[in-house]
This record gives structure tokens, sequence and C-alpha cells, in this order.
């Protein structure tokens, strides 16, 4: 009796196990169902946006009126955004990723770099810029007709997004599709160039970094300048020679170590210059206030041999404060020329060093142009709501690091501080940031 019962809850279960298989079976099959039906839904609207993109940079490059351009420039730059929403929804950024939608960013800034220019400075686009959103147009077209050509492989019932073994990835099947799509690439790497003053310009493919001084460093070289900056204590350091690195800045990294603690230094190839530092180091405790370390970090730049640097802002994480400095020439700060030092809060030992940016913008033969408008007139630019306190000049960088000589202003609304950027020539409001100030030290958004 018992072993009937036995075989009869056994066989239950398995017929339970079987009806729960079936059923994830079809929720899975109906998933990837749905799945397949949202890409293709997807598709087909990154091959309509593709065609309205291309017909709307057209015609905007033909327009001669200002609301018209204006209205169209603003259409262009969202047809870009969500043509780059749309790859990054399907499986296709591995096939579609570098080319494709870096000419997509670059047609949404561009657009929005000319609708504020001629918002600003009206008149109609210069022939320079027609022929540029000529070249976006023919561009876009290029996207359009390789969408299109697919199009009835897409539509095929045996076409298939997603692999049955591999989620998310496109299906190897269909190899002349991939195909199509490289060549589309390969055609877009033939991208006329164009230079404006924005994030997504070819002229930043060509930038140089302006302050790391002469004289070529291999690494043999500079293994013997870190051995000669520890002195004496050289012998107590295990000091070797990490990579080369070939990014903005050609330079070499080197590991410092007396068994415990760990430095990993970066050397600029050109000049020799200490470009960053970063440790292994955890900090425990504070001890010192935030003026000490404050002074430990301009006392560690100034050993550097950096000039003429003003503090400009420090704020506080597990017990490491971090220093910020910027470079000031003839009363004018310098926000890009700026170097970070980081200051155990303990014993106000130097934990980290981040310097880049101040040898990419440093130069020390720059002209600072004469402002066109007084202090009293910038602080009259910003909003009645806010209470100035304090105007200062600045240069700022602006999207395609160029430098912009600025009036920056502090203001208040309640308990609120923001730092207003009046543009010292015409009077334009270029930038506003938020600045918070707590027990932590200072955040700016």
């Amino acid at each position: 009796m018992k072993k009937n019962i036995l075989i009869g809850i056994l066989c239950a279960a398995l017929i339970i196990v079987g009806i729960w298989a079936v059923i994830n079976s079809s929720n899975v099959n109906s998933y990837k169902t749905a799945m397949e039906i949202s890409a293709d839904k997807e598709y087909s609207a990154l091959t309509a946006c593709a065609l309205e993109l291309s017909n709307t940079l057209e015609k905007c490059s033909v327009s001669a009126d200002s609301a018209y351009t204006a209205e169209s420039l603003a259409e262009i730059s969202s047809l870009a955004a969500r043509a780059q929403g749309l790859i990054t929804g399907l499986p296709l950024s591995h096939i579609m990723s570098s080319s494709t939608v870096e000419y997509l960013s670059q047609t949404q800034e561009y657009a929005k770099y000319l609708s504020y220019r001629l918002f600003e400075q009206g008149g109609d686009l210069s022939e320079e810029e027609k022929k540029a959103l000529e070249s976006m147009s023919a561009s876009a077209l290029v996207l359009y007709n390789e969408l299109a050509s697919f199009a009835e492989d897409v539509a095929a019932d045996d076409f298939k997004w997603y692999s049955k073994n591999k989620a998310f990835f496109f299906d190897d099947v269909n190899g002349h599709f991939v195909d199509g799509f490289s060549a589309m690439e390969e055609s877009f790497a033939e991208y006329p160039q164009i230079n404006y003053d924005g994030k997504y310009s070819d002229h930043l493919n060509e930038f140089t970094a302006k302050g790391l001084g002469e004289g070529e460093y291999n690494s043999d070289m500079l293994l013997e300048q870190i051995k000669a900056s520890l002195g004496d204590k050289a012998a107590d350091y295990e000091i070797k020679h990490i990579s080369d690195n070939a990014s903005d800045i050609a330079s070499s990294a080197y590991s410092v170590s007396d068994g415990t603690d760990i430095f990993t230094l970066n050397y600029s190839s050109t000049g020799g210059n200490l470009l960053s530092a970063i440790s292994n180091i955890t900090v425990d405790e504070s001890v010192l206030t935030t003026d000490e370390a404050i002074k430990a970090a301009s006392e560690f730049i100034n050993k550097l041999g950096l000039k003429d640097m003003v503090f400009s802002s420090a704020s506080n994480a597990d017990n490491i404060t971090t220093v910020k400095f910027v470079y000031m020439k003839e009363g004018v700060k310098c926000l890009m020329d700026n170097v970070s030092v980081q200051v155990s809060m303990a014993d106000g030992r130097i934990l980290g060093y981040e310097a880049s940016d101040y040898y990419n913008y440093h130069d020390e033969a720059r002209t600072i142009e004469q402002p066109q408008i007084t202090a009293e007139q910038a602080a009259e630019k910003v909003s009645k709501d806010l209470t100035v306190s304090d105007t200062a000049l600045t240069l700022l960088q602006t999207d395609g690091k160029n430098e912009l000589l600025c009036y920056e202003i502090t203001a208040s609304k309640e308990d609120m501080l923001f730092k207003i950027y009046i543009d010292a020539e015409t009077g334009a409001e270029r930038r506003i940031v938020r600045v918070i100030n707590n027990e932590n030290g200072t955040s700016v958004f």
C-alpha cells in the first residue's frame, strides 16, 4: 500500500515538473517573440529616422529664413539623438558602433551649436556651414540606404535578431547583414572634417598639449629622475617601470614601493613632468584642519615648480582632502590650467596628484584680451533674484577646448550659492554652476 502511494506521489511530481517545463518554455518563447517584434519595430523606426534626418539636413542647408533654419536645427538635433537611442536599443552595437555613432553625435551637437550661434549673433548660415550640413545629409542618406537595403531581410520569417543560445547577441547566421553594416562603417570613415567650437569637432583630434616644455625623456631617463627626487631614500624603495602610454600625452608609468605602500607615478615623455600620482594608502582618522591640508598641498606644488597657482576648492572624503589649484595670470584665473592634490588628514602626507589638465592647456605665451564690459555691467546681467557677492575675471574653457574670457559672478539666493559666467566681450550668460559647501568641503554641479 505504501509502495503504491509513493509511486503515485512520484508520478504526480513528474507531471507537475513537466507542466512547469512546458509553461516555462512557452513563456520564454513568448518573450523571445516579443523581443523580435520590438527589434523589428525599432529597426523600421531607425530607417525612417535616418531618411528624415537626411531630408531635414538638406532642407536646412538651403533655407533663407532664420526662423525655419532655427526650427530645422532643433529637429536635426532631436533626430540625431533619437537615431542614437534606437541603435542602442537594437543588437547592433557591436557592428555599428564607432563611425556611425560618432557621426550622429557630431550631427546632434553641431546642430545645437549652430542654433545657439544664430540665436546669439543673428544673421544666416555661412557657406561653409551650409556645406557641412550638406555633407551630413549625404552621410545620413548612406545610413538610410544601408538600412533600407536590408528591410526585406529583417521582415523575413527566418530572420532572427537574437540567437537561441545567446540572448542579446546578433545572430551570426545573418553574416551578409553584418558585412553590409561593416561596409557602411567604412564609408563613414571618409566623412569630411567639420571644425567648430564643440566637443565633437574634428580639430580636437589634432590637439597637442601646450604646457609640457622641452626635451624628450625615455623610460630610463625618467627612472633616474625619480631616484634623484628621492635622494638618499631611493635605496629604501623598489622602483619599476610599468608601461609606456600613448594617450593624449605620451608618458611612462612607474611603481614606487617601500614594501607596504605603493605609489604609481606617471611622467610625460616630453618635458619629464609628473602628470599624476596615485597610492594604495588608506587613512583611518582626521587630525589636520582643512587649512593645514591646503598648506601641505600648496607646499607640494611649489616644490614641483608650479608658479602663480591659487587655491580653488577643497573637498574631503575618507579622511583624505582633495585640494584644487588654478593658474592665475595678470589677475585672471585660468580654470583649465588646474591641478589637484590629495592630502592625508592624519599626517599631511601627499597621497595623490593630478596635473594632466595643467600640462594640456598651460600656455605661458597666451594673450589675455581686455574685457569689453566692466565688472559692474557683468553683475547687472545676472538674475535680479540673486545677490552678488564677488566678481572675478576668468578664462573659461568651451566645449571645443577654446578659451573664453568671462566674469565669474558669485551670487546667492537664500541658502543656494551659484557661480555665473558672463562673457566679458558680449555680456552673454555662458554657464551657471551650483556650488554646495558642507562639512566635506566644496562640490560643484
